[in-house]
């Protein structure tokens, strides 16, 4: 068996940004270092991140850090206030290229 032929290695990411700090960028400028640490140094294949539908701000900011679309997963988690939340997941792959310009 060759080495190239391993299993992808994938990791889940979230993030959560106090209300006093939200969109001042402080999400997207730790997400990327997290993202560019794990895909470019340890060479991570798969970074994967879910999100709450209704949150079109961490939606857009994956969108632009270059995590694409992937599906839809029901009731996702259990929220004491909304009850069952559906997450949409979004990937990110490694290229051979980092993938910051």
């Amino acid at each position: 068996m060759e080495v190239s032929d391993r299993a992808a290695e994938a990791y889940d990411i979230g993030y959560c940004v106090s209300k006093a700090h939200q969109r001042k960028g402080y999400g997207c400028e730790a997400v990327k270092a997290v993202c560019d640490c794990l895909l470019n140094t340890l060479h991570t294949d798969m970074l994967i991140a879910g999100v709450i539908e209704k949150n079109m701000v961490s939606l857009h900011m994956l969108q632009k850090l270059g995590f694409s679309f992937e599906g839809t997963r029901t009731k996702g988690f259990y929220h004491p206030v909304y009850g069952p939340v559906d997450l949409l997941y979004s990937v990110l792959e490694r290229k051979e290229e980092t993938i910051y310009d």
